[in-house]
């Protein structure tokens, strides 16, 4: 873990934002991620007939499937790099970003909602310098 000050800085800013707290990007650094080990296989795909009365030969393409090991997905442990870190958590930052605009925007519409319906309703609005007189019985 030799990052250099600035670098540290920029992770720490990055992670109070997105993870509330300014070393949580050190648990991610030290215990990285588990990744499926992956291999290509051969998959036969059906002939078809057409609607002129073709018909289209068997072909083959390839597909990514995970490994097995005694029938359990292989996995393994990756680390991260400083670059790679980075770009995990800005991508969080733009995701938490995005979802803060989307809440207060619902936040204003509950808001116009609310205002609209008290107008719709009949509900008296009491003007300002009136709050705080008593009222005449």
């Amino acid at each position: 873990m030799d990052f250099t000050k600035d670098q540290r800085l920029e992770l720490n800013a990055l992670s109070k934002l997105v993870l509330g707290s300014e070393s949580k990007w050190q648990k991610l650094f030290k215990r990285g991620y588990l990744e499926t080990d992956m291999e290509e296989k051969e998959e036969l795909v059906p002939g078809q007939t057409n609607e002129d009365g073709t018909v289209t030969p068997d072909s083959t393409r390839m597909v990514k499937v995970p490994k097995l090991d005694k029938g359990m997905v292989k996995k393994f442990v990756k680390y991260h790099t400083y670059g790679s870190l980075l770009q995990l958590l800005q991508d969080m930052k733009k995701d938490y970003e995005e979802k803060k605009a989307a809440w207060e925007k619902a936040q204003a519409m509950a808001k116009l909602q609310k205002e609209v319906h008290d107008q719709a309703s009949g509900a008296v609005m009491v003007p300002e310098g009136f709050k705080d007189e008593p009222s005449i019985r």
